[in-house]
Parts: C-alpha cells; structure tokens; sequence
C-alpha cells in the first residue's frame, strides 16, 4: 500500500510541475513610473520601445487591464470608448 502512495504522490508532483501555465513565480506590484527588472515585455510599440501589461483603478469603472508605456511613464486603458492615462494606482 506503501508503494502505491508513493507512486501517486510521484505523478502528482510531475503533473503539477509540468504545468508550462504555472505563473507562481509572478505577482502584481506597484507601478511607480520605473519596470522591475524581472518584469515581461509584453510586446513594442511603434517606435520599438517595450510595452508591459498592467492593471489600473479608475475611479467608477473600478479595475481595468492596461497597457504601460514606460516612454510616457503611465498606463492607458479604455473602458466604455473613453481613453484614460493614468499614474496612480496602476500595478505592473
């Protein structure tokens, strides 16, 4: 019985850790005006600069994703066809 615990305690974990998805290593942080360095481009504008993915709280439309442009040093994000550029409360 022994055995067979093991066995499934071992496809366990190589299924857990299999997970190409897993994210454990990433969590939201505060965007003041400067990326962390461990933080992933999410593609380039069109000057060829990098763009990031963030989340922002605009008052009355609450949290929104976001696009950060580290070049202007804010997030954009719309929501209802209005354009909001915001540097507070945004998370990179």
């Amino acid at each position: 019985m022994s055995l067979a615990y093991v066995l499934v305690i071992l496809l366990k974990f190589l299924i857990v850790s299999g997970n190409k998805w897993d994210c454990a290593d990433y969590y939201w942080r505060d965007y003041h005006e400067t990326i962390p360095d461990d933080a992933i481009p999410a593609g380039t504008d069109s000057h060829g600069k990098p763009l990031y993915i963030g989340l922002a709280y605009v008052r009355g439309y609450e949290l929104l994703p976001a696009t950060i442009l580290p070049s202007e040093k804010l997030a954009r994000t719309t929501a209802y066809a209005k354009v909001f550029n915001t540097r507070d409360n945004v998370k990179v």
